[in-house]
């Protein structure tokens, strides 16, 4: 009812000689006649809930607004997909808008779907200060109105990238106060990869991850052709390391394309600073071993340390075979070493443990926004312990892997 008001107001609000000369309206559908464009054109606006079955039925459909759909329950979902289905796909438009509601369900695959280029749909995220309601005028007698004092660098942060203002600023300290830090995120998000809330127990907590906002690039200084991204470029006689993380390819979608990313990252071996990556889906080890080996030139011979998993397989040969012989001696607890780093049950808590220290420090340059999300999403795994933990559901987490092999003292210590 509240929907078809609003439709009914929009539509009164408009000049009128802009304003569309209404047949009818009953309860849920407005009529329209548009006889001055076409003689015996109509159209007709419907408002329905998802959860009636028969909504949406019938004729096809060609513009399609869907609000809420993060809480639409499975039914719902069959709804909405049968109206989908009907449209026609020369002309036709729809819109799925939503709060989010945690890392599953409908909402979350098509936000993962447009925002990483897979399927038709574009992704639109619009944070709460573009909202000009969200805001407490300057009042002094008033509790929470009056001056702000310190800003914290978050809210620093936030006047200098985006231009938030005071009254906003004491706006946002209010609402956090009301509903706490996740929920004022989910509710009131100023980044979409912090709106949507993950599933289970964060390996790195909100409150030393959260800065890595402020240093993330928006995009590469330059994006290669070669197919990987660069924020900076090689210092002379400086020491970098090159991390790679393969994807097994057991993983497939229903179209038999590979899930998991195969990662080759660029660090600064001093600062930790996040120099390039390169992430892709389908290709091949030869052809990643050869990317590897042109980004070591690249940097000053930089150390190359694969994960070893899966590198046995032909990649070291095929690294050396493109020239790069800088690569990584692993030293284990024998005092025997091997090439590429070992990523197992015995070495994953430490590595997590010592990035986590970095990151609790801020001792490192994190560029990437796909590695903050990463990082965000990295999960203790439900059923298998506090020594297991990887990508939360539906997610990845092949480049977080990368950092934290370059981050690792043994691997700093050798480049």
């Amino acid at each position: 009812v509240k929907l078809f008001q609003m439709v009914i107001d929009m539509i009164m609000s408009l000049p009128e000689e802009k304003r569309p000369a209404l047949l009818k309206s009953t309860e849920h559908t407005i009529q329209i006649d548009h006889s001055n464009v076409a003689p015996g054109l109509r159209s007709s606006i419907t408002v329905g809930s998802a959860e009636s079955k028969s909504f949406g039925r019938g004729r096809p459909t060609h513009r399609l607004l869907a609000t809420e759909i993060g809480f639409y329950d499975q039914g719902a979902e069959r709804v909405l997909a049968g109206i989908i289905a009907r449209m026609p796909p020369e002309n036709s438009r729809y819109v799925l808008e939503s709060t989010a509601n945690g890392q599953a369900g409908l909402f979350y695959e098509k936000w993962n779907q447009a925002t990483s280029g897979e399927g038709n749909l574009t992704g639109h995220f619009f944070p709460w200060f573009e909202d000009p309601e969200y805001r407490m005028l300057y009042n002094p007698q008033l509790q929470g109105h009056g001056p702000l004092g310190k800003l914290d660098e978050r809210e620093q942060w936030l006047k200098e990238e985006h231009g938030v203002d005071d009254d906003q600023l004491r706006w946002r300290r209010w609402m956090r106060a009301e509903l706490g830090e996740d929920m004022f995120k989910q509710e009131h998000p100023e980044t979409a990869d912090e709106a949507f809330l993950p599933i289970g127990s964060a390996v790195f907590p909100s409150s030393i991850v959260d800065w890595i906002v402020m240093t993330v690039y928006d995009s590469p200084v330059e994006s290669i052709a070669t197919g990987y991204q660069q924020w900076a470029a090689p210092s002379k006689n400086r020491p970098y390391i090159i991390s790679i993380d393969q994807a097994s390819g057991e993983q497939k979608d229903t179209h038999e394309k590979p899930l998991d990313y195969q990662v080759i990252s660029v660090w600064d071996a001093v600062t930790l600073e996040q120099m390039a990556t390169l992430r892709r889906r389908e290709i091949t080890a030869s052809a990643l071993a050869a990317a590897a080996a042109n980004l070591s030139k690249e940097y000053n011979e930089a150390l190359v340390a694969p994960e070893a998993n899966l590198a046995k397989f032909g990649f070291f040969d095929w690294l050396l075979d493109s020239g790069c012989h800088n690569i990584y001696m692993h030293r284990n607890a024998r005092g025997i070493s091997s090439m590429g780093y070992p990523v197992n049950a015995s070495t994953k808590p430490a590595l997590k443990d010592n990035f986590a220290d970095i990151l609790e420090a801020r001792g490192c340059l994190i560029r990437s926004k796909n590695l903050l999300h990463e990082i965000r999403n990295f999960r203790f795994l439900k059923g298998r312990g506090m020594r297991a933990f990887g990508a939360a559901p539906g997610g990845n987490d092949d480049e977080v892997m990368t950092a934290l092999i370059a981050f690792d003292p043994q691997v700093r210590e050798a480049a």
